[in-house]
This record gives C-alpha cells, sequence and structure tokens, in this order.
C-alpha cells in the first residue's frame, strides 16, 4: 500500500477580528481617538486569530493590504484618498476559510492644508498710538484679531517672544496675546485644521510694544518777550496769552495745565517746545507741563512755574497839585510861582 496521506477538513471559519483601530500615532486630530488623519498610508492595529491573514479594506478604496497575525495584526495602507473611509477587517485561516467582517471604523483622511489667515490686525480698542490704525500700543498684552478657515485653530507668533497664543476661528478669529517684550514685533498667523494640517504663515504685521513713560519736562519757562515785569526773569505778564518753553523728550506731546484755568494747551517737543497759551485768568497760576509718548504712555509732571497775570490797569492819579511851599503867588492856590523847581 500507499505512504498514507493525512488531509485535514475544516470547515470553521476563524473568529471574526476586532474592530480595526487607527495607530495613535497616526491620529492627527485633536484628540488621540478621534480616527481623523492627514496621513493617507496610516497605520491599523486589531487582534485576531494566530496565523490568520487579515485583509484591511475601505469601502472607497478596497483592499488597503494583509498581515499575518500572531494574536495581533498591525497593516500600513495603501495611499487612502481625501475622505471618510469605513474599514473593515476579515481573517482567512489556512484552510481559507475567511470570516466575516468586523465592525467598520470610521476614519477621516484630510491632506489638504486650510488657507493662510488674513494678516493679524492690532485691535483698535489696543491702538494706544496717535492713530488707531498706527500699531502702536502701551498695553504689552494686545488684542489681535483676524479671519481663518471656520473651525481652524490660529496660532499666532512673534519674530521676538515666540508663540502668543491660539484661538479657534468661526470665519474670525480674536486673541489676547501672552505678555510681549517692549520693542518691534513681526506677527504672523498660521491655522491648523482638526486633521492637523497647517497653512502658510501670513504676512507680517508690525506691532510696536512701548510701556515706557517718557521723562518729566524741565526747564518751564515764561519766554523773556511774554514777561513784562520789571524783571525778564519775575514771571509776570499782562500778556494773558503768554508763550511758555521747556524741554523735553524728542518725539513727545508736551501739554501745559495750570490750576487755575486747566489745559492751557498741547505742543511737540523736539527736544525743545514752546507754548503760545490759551487766555489765562488774571491771577497767580502754578503752571506744569507732562510729556506724552507716541503710545500714549504719560509721565510725571514737571516741576510748577509761578506765573502771575495781571491785565487790570492801575486807577488814575489824581489832578496834580502845587505844593503850598512852592506857590509864591497872592494865594497858596492860585499855582503861580516864582520857583523853577517846585514841588507838586
Amino acid at each position: 500500500a500507499s505512504a498514507g496521506l493525512t488531509i485535514v477538513v475544516d470547515t470553521t471559519a476563524p473568529a471574526v477580528p476586532s474592530i480595526p483601530d487607527l495607530d495613535t500615532v497616526d491620529d492627527s486630530g485633536p484628540a488621540s481617538d478621534d480616527n481623523v488623519t492627514n496621513n493617507p498610508t496610516a497605520t491599523f492595529n486589531g487582534t485576531a486569530d494566530t496565523d490568520a491573514v487579515v485583509t484591511l479594506e475601505s469601502d472607497l478604496g478596497g483592499t488597503l493590504g494583509t498581515d499575518t497575525a500572531d494574536g495581533t495584526w498591525s497593516i500600513v495602507a495603501a495611499t487612502m484618498g481625501e475622505g471618510i473611509h469605513a474599514v473593515s477587517a476579515t481573517a482567512m485561516d489556512a484552510a481559507g476559510n475567511t470570516s466575516s467582517s468586523s465592525s467598520n471604523l470610521e476614519v477621516t483622511i484630510d491632506t489638504t492644508a486650510p488657507s493662510t489667515p488674513s494678516i493679524p490686525d492690532l485691535s483698535t480698542g489696543s491702538d494706544s498710538g496717535p492713530s488707531d490704525t498706527d500699531n502702536i500700543t502701551n498695553d504689552n498684552t494686545p488684542t489681535i484679531e483676524g479671519t481663518a478657515d471656520e473651525d481652524a485653530t490660529v496660532t499666532l507668533t512673534s519674530d521676538v517672544d515666540g508663540v502668543l497664543g491660539t484661538a479657534d476661528s468661526d470665519g474670525a478669529w480674536t486673541l489676547t496675546t501672552a505678555a510681549m517684550g517692549e520693542g518691534v514685533h513681526a506677527l504672523t498667523a498660521t491655522a491648523a485644521d482638526v486633521a492637523g494640517n497647517m497653512s502658510d504663515a501670513t504676512a507680517a504685521l508690525t506691532v510696536t510694544i512701548d510701556t515706557i513713560a517718557p521723562a518729566a519736562p524741565a526747564a518751564l519757562d515764561l519766554s523773556a518777550d511774554s514777561d513784562s515785569g520789571t524783571s525778564s526773569t519775575d514771571d509776570i505778564t499782562n500778556d494773558n496769552t503768554p508763550t511758555l518753553d521747556g524741554t523735553a523728550d524728542d518725539g513727545v506731546t508736551v501739554t501745559v495745565t495750570s490750576n487755575i484755568d486747566g489745559v492751557l494747551g498741547t505742543t511737540g517737543s523736539d527736544g525743545t517746545w514752546t507754548l503760545t497759551t490759551s487766555a489765562m485768568s488774571d491771577a497767580t497760576h502754578a503752571v506744569t507741563a507732562v510729556a506724552t509718548d507716541t503710545a500714549g504712555n504719560e509721565g510725571p509732571a514737571s516741576s510748577g512755574l509761578t506765573v502771575t497775570i495781571d491785565t487790570v490797569a492801575p486807577a488814575i492819579p489824581s489832578t496834580p497839585d502845587l505844593d503850598a511851599a512852592s506857590d509864591s503867588g497872592s494865594s497858596t492856590t492860585d499855582d503861580i510861582t516864582n520857583v523853577t523847581a517846585p514841588v507838586f
């Protein structure tokens, strides 16, 4: 007789594999288990009978790959197209028996980067410069705003301080920054979608942070041309719109104030300044000056200058009278005299 032939009859299908699982390394969505990825050749894992050949299928892309299980399996998928895939697995044993398909895993493949956000803009409420569009501020945690794709996460970055914060976009976004250092910053924004795809960076917004107040003005003085007193330095004048001058930081705006009349006027400084005041009351005034820089920082007040405004003429003197001792006429009141140096 011939040698015996051993035949194994196996008609039992292997167990249904577990639902495929997207590898956490490839899950680029906000959560590591949200099954959103920007990797079109992502890795899937699962369990199946030992020695079974597992086939991974997509309802959009067909067969994605196979692996022989040792109780677990891992397949790097063939390139998957953009969209939502229903991914399932089947197991086939050595006899060719094939299990039923596992339940589906819904996986979103998104490899398209979001649009580049608009150039960031300093909120008008944070812009403390002379214009609300000059991007100069004394607020070192200003509000920045812009537009970006809906549901994108916007990251704002400074070339000086690095990442200043993130904001969710509903088509527009607003962000109060982390504390920024003094100086000129180039701010850019990028947008990331839920799959982790990153847009290009925007063009830069140049923002100046200035939180340092200017020095107090000095050498506050009534101009000699306006000083009508007995001395050109006695700060007494009959001019109620006198000229004042002094020194202050270059580029600041000087505001001059009277303790009686309030603000008398403002003027720019190039290191020195001159101001013709508004009309001042007749009185003795304590006049001070304050400097404000282009970022809106206000410095301390100068020392006070005491200025006396006196525009009231004295009363008319009485009619002169010839002194009786100098009157040599027949009467001491006839104002006739032979005295060449009479007394009045």
